[in-house]
């Protein structure tokens, strides 16, 4: 698949560092729709952190999913854990960047370049619009992209007809 060529869009970006800065799950978490080379996806926002940690429970011991082998759930997790860790660094490296800013506004562009802006979008409970078959799979992945792919973006998510499909639209003009 081809590289998006165009700009990464800036709210959409403002939304993701939103979701990254937050220390505990479930704070900022909206539902947003993605289209990216025409296929449409829907899910929670998440912090890189937290998709990490999902995907850690994924293969964690106990659960009711297919795991691995254990040499392999054990390398996955360990995996899972150090990338968890780093975007935790990478939100206390954005929240030291903010304070820089808050205190010494000269330093703006000095305290940001130290700062990687987000590359990926983390999606929890991620569905696919899939042709015919309509939303897939029921329960929702947890799903990542490049923020660079992404073609067009919406609050809200997608659901089957008569469940609740996110936030209401405004009043029809006379």
């Amino acid at each position: 698949m081809a590289e998006h060529a165009g700009p990464v869009d800036e709210a959409l970006v403002a939304l993701v560092d939103i979701a990254e800065a937050q220390e505990t799950a479930s704070v900022f978490e909206p539902g947003v729709m993605l289209t990216i080379n025409g296929l449409v996806i829907s899910g929670t926002l998440v912090a890189s952190w937290r998709w990490a940690e999902l995907m850690d429970e994924v293969i964690r011991p106990g659960t009711d999913r297919a795991r691995p082998a254990p040499a392999a759930e054990a390398a996955l997790a360990a995996v899972f854990a150090s990338l968890g860790d780093e975007y935790r660094g990478r939100r206390a490296d954005r929240a030291r960047a903010g304070e820089a800013m808050a205190t010494v506004a000269d330093d703006y562009a000095a305290a940001m370049s130290l700062v990687r802006s987000p590359e990926w979008i983390h999606l929890a409970a991620a569905r696919l619009l899939s042709g015919p078959d309509g939303l897939v799979p029921e329960g929702g992945i947890l799903w990542r992209g490049r923020l660079a792919a992404v073609d067009g973006w919406s609050l809200g998510r997608m659901q089957h007809s008569g469940q609740d499909t996110g936030p209401e639209p405004g009043p029809e003009a006379g």
